[in-house]
């Protein structure tokens, strides 16, 4: 069994429905709830990826961007190689 995580809005009559984009097929399954407070909410949606905030470290750190054909040369780039050795 696959799981399938998804985060939604519980009702006032206290039905969980899934967002229109999360497929389900009928019949039985297991509910896990975690309730977040509003703090914790509130935070999540405000929450950057893991590739935004790294960036963002790295801008801060003066760390320059990787170079465009890093995954063409990663030998040159890693340990000195020369560049077009990847491609062989």
């Amino acid at each position: 069994m696959k799981p399938i995580r998804f985060e939604t809005e519980i009702g006032e009559d206290h039905l969980i429905r899934p967002p229109k984009n999360v497929q389900l097929k009928p019949g039985k399954a297991e509910v896990i709830v975690f309730q977040k407070d509003k703090k914790q909410a509130s935070a999540s949606r405000n929450k950057k990826s893991l590739q935004e905030r790294l960036a963002r470290a790295a801008r801060k750190l003066g760390i320059p961007p990787l170079p465009s054909d890093l995954a063409t040369n990663h030998d040159h780039y890693a340990h000195g190689a020369p560049k077009g050795v990847d491609a062989r």
